[in-house]
C-alpha cells in the first residue's frame, strides 16, 4: 500500500463540497467517463493520455470531495475563485517536495482569504513562509501527526491541515487505494480549447 506521504509529494488538487463540484461539472462542462477504478490507476492511464490536462479524478471523503487534475497547480486559484460562490469554500492545495514547496488556499464568495505558502531557501537553508488573510479556525487544530516517513514535515502541511477538516490521514490512507470516479471535459470544449492553443 503506497504512503500517502509518497502519494500526495508532487501534486495539486482542490477540496469542495458536493454543491460546489457541480458548478465545477457546469463550469467545465465536465462527463463522467469511468468509475470504479483505483486513483492510482487512474493517474497511470492519464500519464500516458494525449488530453492528460482535460481529465479529472474524484473521491468522495466524508463531506468533501477532492479534485486531482495535472493542470491545477497553474488553474487551481483561477478554477476555486470561480466556484467559491456566496459562503461556499473551495480549498485550493499544492506540494511538491522535490523543490520543495507547498501552498494552500482558501476561497470563499469568489475571493482569496487564506493563503499559506512554505519554501525552502536554498541559499539560507531556512523555510520562508508566505501568509495572506486571517488565520483561520482549522489552523488551529493542525497537528503534525504521524511525522511524514520521507522527513519535510511542514511541506505536507496540506494534509495536516486536510485532516484537521476531519479528513483524517489514516482514512485518506486507504482512501487513495479506493476507487474514484474519472471527468473529462466534453470533446467539443477540449477541441475548442486545442484550436484556441
Amino acid at each position: 500500500m503506497e504512503s500517502i506521504f509518497d502519494f500526495f509529494s508532487c501534486k495539486s488538487w482542490l477540496i469542495l463540497r458536493e454543491r460546489t463540484f457541480h458548478s465545477l461539472i457546469n463550469k467545465l462542462l465536465l462527463e463522467k467517463v469511468k468509475d470504479g477504478i483505483t486513483w492510482g490507476a487512474a493517474l497511470e492511464e492519464i500519464e500516458h493520455g494525449s488530453n492528460s490536462h482535460d481529465v479529472f479524478i474524484v473521491s468522495q471523503a466524508g463531506d468533501y470531495i477532492i479534485v486531482d487534475n495535472l493542470n491545477l497547480e497553474e488553474e487551481g486559484a483561477k478554477l476555486s475563485k470561480e466556484i467559491s460562490m456566496g459562503n461556499e469554500i473551495v480549498f485550493n492545495m499544492a506540494i511538491d517536495i522535490w523543490v520543495p514547496y507547498m501552498y494552500t488556499e482558501i476561497y470563499s464568495a469568489q475571493t482569496l482569504i487564506r493563503r499559506v505558502e512554505y519554501e525552502l531557501n536554498t541559499e539560507y537553508s531556512r523555510v520562508e513562509i508566505s501568509e495572506k488573510g486571517r488565520k483561520t479556525q482549522w489552523e488551529d487544530k493542525i497537528k503534525y501527526i504521524p511525522t511524514s516517513p520521507i522527513g519535510y514535515d511542514d511541506f505536507f502541511y496540506p494534509l495536516y491541515f486536510m485532516d484537521s477538516l476531519g479528513l483524517e490521514i489514516k482514512r485518506m490512507e486507504k482512501m487513495i487505494n479506493e476507487n474514484v470516479q474519472v471527468y473529462q471535459r466534453s470533446r467539443i470544449v477540449s477541441k475548442l480549447n486545442k484550436e484556441a492553443d
